[in-house]
């Protein structure tokens, strides 16, 4: 991440809510009136959406915040939050309308729920099973049980026709509180959150699940920061948890446990030990880990109803963020990690073919042109009007790069070698053209044009694919 990535993720937004009068029932709650601005962090967008999505990333040593910038570039410089939708349109086109409704809808509707209800985020869960379900359940600070909606739209005339289906999906569910969020994102004027108050009825508090979530939760998000090890501790955390007689979970976990305390590196901060690990992430250095008093299983129960506040401490060369009042993120400007002698994992070389594989589109095309540049050495220009495709240089040649999926169930053979034919006709035009792609081609010779399927781009990633060439 570069300096100025860094600063982008605390960038601070508003947006306008509107709030049913009937939430303003619910006492002990900071909801304060029908119409209020909310502040937040665009790293906060991150954090909430990639600690419910779990499914997007498999289980790695990447930290994958930086696959979220693509989203953060549709966000227009402005306090008031404002989406750049001509950018999207102009290099995603209409599916690049739908994810970023589908994103921004869904993260802001986790945050909301937190300011306003204390549903924080380590205490909710996405809802698994049939399409008519509500996206999210948890619990409040006053453990009342919340069931959570979310709809995010560009289209003031969607709203109706969303909130309807919403209230279909949410009665699946009885809860105490009951939240339908629909996000109105706009791109001149400041974007719009209606809070939906669908009658609820009060639920027994199950005092265990609360912890067993946010151990849930917490291996979701040090997934998320690239931090596989934590990960599955607090997965084996969780397991611990809901059987402590699983001696299988309990052993491996105390292995694990022994590994971290006695072989991590520990990082003092404001007079709290954090134990982590340190990566390089292009010009910078980052340092992911957790309090100490965590990884200790009293230590973790008692800490699973706490009332949670974010700080953000910025110095003259590194920002430090504390999420949770637990995992301690430190990004370093500089040429320095946080502490000498540290062991560096190079982030870049954490990507793997299942992150390609399961990462939404967009994020998996970032992914392969990473690959593709480290292994080429070609400096990406940018992207084409052309839906993905992407101009390089090297030596003064234009290169042509196409990233292309092919749904071989739906497509013979022969099919996807017309379209691979018809790829290489652009040829005429540059110096090379490069074909990508995360399925596995029919191998086509064509002058001036390689193709690079699946195998190919597991053999960049270990480094052990031959140097490409360019014709006489």
């Amino acid at each position: 991440m570069t300096p100025a990535e860094i600063q982008r993720l605390f960038e601070e937004k508003e947006i306008e809510v509107e709030i049913d009068a009937c939430f303003l029932r619910l006492k002990n709650y900071p909801v304060c009136g029908q119409v209020t601005r909310i502040k937040f962090k665009l790293l906060d967008l991150i954090l909430a959406f990639g600690t419910l999505h779990p499914s997007r990333f498999q289980n790695s040593n990447r930290i994958k915040i930086a696959d979220y910038f693509r989203y953060l570039d549709r966000v227009k410089p402005d306090v008031d939050f404002k989406i750049d939708f001509v950018k999207v349109r102009q290099f995603m086109h209409s599916d690049g309308v739908l994810d970023t409704s589908y994103f921004f809808g869904s993260s802001l509707s986790l945050l909301l729920a937190d300011k306003l209800f204390r549903t924080q985020v380590h205490a909710l869960r996405k809802i698994t099973g049939s399409k008519k379900r509500a996206d999210y359940e948890g619990y409040s600070s006053l453990n009342h049980y919340v069931v959570l909606e979310a709809k995010g739209t560009s289209y003031d005339h969607n709203r109706p026709g969303q909130i309807t289906k919403a209230r279909s999906q949410i009665a699946t569910k009885n809860a105490f509180i009951k939240i339908i969020s629909s996000s109105l994102l706009n791109e001149n004027s400041i974007s719009n959150a209606r809070l939906i108050d669908p009658p609820g009825e009060d639920v027994t508090f199950d005092e265990n699940q609360d912890a067993i979530t946010k151990a849930q939760n917490f291996s979701n998000l040090f997934n998320l920061l690239g931090h596989q090890e934590l990960s599955h501790y607090f997965y084996l955390m969780m397991g611990k948890i809901q059987n402590q007689k699983n001696w299988a979970i309990v052993d491996e976990k105390e292995k694990l446990f022994e590994k971290i305390v006695e072989k991590y590196d520990a990082v003092n901060f404001h007079g709290i030990k954090y134990r982590g690990l340190h990566y390089k992430d292009g010009e910078s250095f980052l340092f992911v880990g957790v309090k100490e008093e965590l990884i200790y299983f009293k230590g973790f129960l008692d800490s699973a109803r706490e009332i949670i506040k974010d700080q953000v401490f910025e110095e003259q060369n590194r920002f430090s963020y504390l999420y949770l009042n637990s995992i301690l993120l430190i990004v370093m400007k500089g040429s320095q990690p946080v502490q000498p002698n540290s062991f560096i994992i190079d982030n870049d070389l954490q990507i793997t073919m299942n992150d390609i594989h399961y990462s939404p589109k967009g994020i998996s095309n970032d992914l392969i042109l990473k690959v593709f540049i480290r292994y080429s050495g070609f400096e990406l220009v940018g992207e084409l009007p052309e839906k993905d495709y992407y101009l390089f240089i090297k030596d003064e040649k234009r290169i042509l790069v196409a990233v292309k999926r092919f749904f071989l169930n739906n497509k013979k053979k022969s099919h996807i070698e017309d379209s691979l034919k018809k790829l290489g006709l652009l040829s005429q035009s540059y110096d090379k053209v490069v074909i990508l792609s995360p399925n596995k081609l029919p191998k086509i010779i064509m002058q001036k044009v390689n193709i690079f399927d699946r195998k190919d781009l597991s053999l960049m990633i270990d480094g052990r694919l031959p140097a490409m060439q360019f014709e006489a």
